[in-house]
């Protein structure tokens, strides 16, 4: 079964949708965009869209004010009929139509599903280029783009491994988390339990983790069926009544929750992939979008009458300032009282500091 994605939905402004890539206006935060595209045209030198060739497309800048998971959906695009409009929906980086890099797409959300959403991580400050386009003849009518926090927080939970020791959901902050609710008498959690390994041993140096918490009705039977087959590296628990009541319980097996950084449940799992691809794949394409990294960040430095003057992009917000005598080693975090500009960040270092080098750690 395909993916259900919860989203909490919270917007800012409502803002138009332009047909010229270059005249597209520019958004921040949570946010409403409508247009149309009955008239709209593609462009020379435009990209395919999520694996279509440009037709109608509508274009939209968009920043996040804040870094976190966000959804994108064309949910409520309806033709003129008042039909559910076929629409194609991507993400880039870029300045021109010419050197955009695709960052995510969608054409339909799921069989039979014409509306498109796409799902992943955005770092405050970053500006993304969205286009909207249609597909066939109910691809033409009236969009409604929106744009929202990827779902809602994760009530705090607690259950135990195999060998009793506590599982606590706040151990697991700054990671992303992919809980498996699985029985051992369930063919298709256990087919897919080395896709999850090798997901887990993929992503795991980037701040990955899997929890697979199974709901046998006695551990006995999970140390039984591992006497027989080999035991995952990731964490294996006993589900409680905590973990099923905070993450929305299993809903038949195998179901899956994904959480966020910021202990967001991002998406929903239920049942056995589809027959197209493998769990890693299917998983993995999933996960990286959730792990994108910060772009990279240019700090600028300067003489300044108060000492030295650091600046760079909002984009690295959550960045830590450390500097160093030799560039090769030795670098020690600044605690740096800094200032937020309309488009920058910047601090002002004494002249009293020795250090000659000066960088951004990424969180």
């Amino acid at each position: 079964m395909w993916a259900s994605v919860v989203c909490l939905i919270c917007y800012r402004s409502v803002a138009q949708l332009t047909d010229q890539f270059a005249s597209s206006a520019l958004v921040v935060g949570f946010t409403n965009i409508t247009g149309s595209n009955i008239l709209a045209t593609a462009e020379p030198g435009e990209p395919n869209h999520a694996g279509e060739p440009a037709s109608r497309s509508l274009w939209v800048r968009w920043t996040p004010a804040v870094t976190g998971t966000y959804s994108i959906s064309t949910s409520n695009s309806m033709t003129p009929s008042n039909q559910r409009m076929d629409t194609l929906l991507a993400v880039y980086t870029g300045t021109t139509l010419s050197n955009l890099s695709p960052v995510v797409s969608n054409d339909d959300l799921e069989p039979f599903v014409v509306w498109s959403e796409v799902l992943f991580r955005a770092h405050a400050g970053e500006t993304f280029h969205i286009a909207v386009d249609g597909f066939g003849a109910s691809g033409a009518g009236n969009v409604r783009l929106q744009i929202a926090t990827g779902g809602p927080l994760m009530a705090p939970w607690s259950a135990v491994d195999m060998e009793g020791r506590p599982i606590v959901s706040g151990d697991f902050s700054n990671q992303v988390v992919l809980v498996d609710f699985w029985e051992t008498t369930c063919v298709t959690c256990v087919q897919e339990l080395p896709d999850l390994v090798q997901l887990y041993q993929t992503y795991r140096p980037r701040g990955f983790n899997v929890i697979g918490l199974s709901s046998d009705p006695d551990s006995d039977l999970v140390f039984e069926y591992f006497t027989h087959n080999p035991r995952p590296p990731y964490i294996i628990g006993m589900a409680s009544a905590t973990s099923s009541n905070s993450l929305g319980g299993p809903n038949g097996f195998p179901t899956k929750y994904l959480v966020d950084q910021e202990k967001r449940i991002v998406a929903r799992y239920l049942g056995a992939v589809p027959t197209t691809t493998t769990p890693l794949q299917y998983y993995s394409n999933i996960v990286a979008l959730l792990m994108r990294p910060a772009p990279e960040i240019r700090l600028g430095a300067a003489r300044d009458a108060g000492g030295v003057k650091l600046s760079w992009p909002l984009s690295g917000a959550a960045f830590k300032v450390e500097a160093s005598d030799d560039a090769g080693s030795g670098w020690d975090e600044i605690p740096a009282t800094v200032q937020t500009n309309s488009d920058s960040i910047t601090t002002t270092l004494p002249v009293d500091r020795p250090a000659r080098f000066f960088r951004l750690k990424r969180p």
